[in-house]
């Protein structure tokens, strides 16, 4: 069973006397530092702060006796508020991995662990929790596919750096939500179990459309390209069409016609007939490309 640091220096016995053993550790650290080494005083916290830290810590210590872990809780973080200290800290840790929040408890400990303030019985009460939960984290990997220009990423409504393609984040067993926003929007949601029924390892995969702003910048890129490849240079005008209605073309074909019968009449004789036909130049149409303004 997971205890705080009092009941691990009795022995673990569920009595009231070993809780006060830790309450006396931590007056000490309550009451240090409140001048600094020059003599004047710190931002430490005054008198009567120092008296409520006293209260509330005491307070916490019989919600622990009475296993009311998240009354026990909201006590000592509010000493935490007022005073650092590896005893409260630890006791914190012991409280919130009875709720099942070890997450936040590990770290907690990893924290007491590194200062140099525990003595020695809460830094090994600290390596024994710690021992305990830290097999009952679990860890949950994020992919994102797609533009993940502007998201935002959110974890049970706890935000997350969206850069990376792929992440991998701790998580306390239970369910869990995993959200991808742009602009307010909701772009793609998933849930997810970890722990208890399902594995301590769970993975989730959120495909991210195009943001908008890209849509239309390609969009109208794509278009500018057709423009120019469809007009070819003369203005959305074919160049068979330009060629076809060239007044110099006719020109030349009604000489060439000219000569034709010019020819045929000097070769075929007097009795020669001419060529028939329409030797006004037909109307040529150009095809002319429909463009969207962009």
């Amino acid at each position: 069973m997971l205890v705080p640091l009092a009941r691990f220096l009795a022995g673990m016995l569920l009595a009231f006397s070993p809780l006060a053993t830790a309450w006396a550790q931590v007056e000490p650290s309550l009451d240090a530092a409140t001048t600094t080494e020059a003599g004047e005083p710190s931002d430490a916290p005054s008198e009567e702060q120092l008296v409520e830290a006293r209260e509330l810590f005491a307070q916490g210590l019989e919600r622990v006796e009475q296993q009311d872990w998240a009354a026990a809780e909201a006590m000592f973080r509010r000493v935490l508020a007022v005073k650092s200290s590896p005893v409260v800290a630890y006791n914190l840790a012991s409280a919130l991995a009875q709720l099942g929040r070890f997450v936040e408890a590990a770290e907690l400990l990893r924290g007491v662990l590194r200062g140099g303030e525990a003595d020695d019985l809460t830094r090994a009460a600290a390596e024994q929790l710690q021992r305990q939960i830290e097999p009952q984290i679990g860890s949950l990997t994020i992919r994102l596919v797609g533009d993940r220009s502007e998201v935002e990423l959110l974890l049970d409504e706890h935000s997350l750096d969206a850069a990376p393609e792929i992440r991998t984040v701790s998580v306390d067993p239970g369910a869990h939500r995993v959200v991808a926003r742009r602009g307010g929007q909701e772009l793609a949601a998933t849930d997810v179990e970890v722990g208890g029924d399902a594995s301590l390892r769970g993975e989730v995969r959120l495909n991210l459309p195009q943001s908008l702003d890209l849509s239309v910048k390609s969009s109208q890129s794509g278009q500018s390209a057709a423009a120019r490849s469809g007009s070819g240079g003369h203005d959305g005008v074919d160049d068979d069409a330009s060629v076809a209605t060239s007044p110099w073309l006719w020109l030349g074909a009604g000489v060439l016609v000219a000569g034709g019968v010019v020819l045929g009449i000097l070769l075929g004789g007097q009795n020669a007939e001419p060529l028939r036909g329409d030797t006004d130049p037909p109307v040529v149409r150009g095809r002319v490309l429909a463009l969207e303004m962009p």
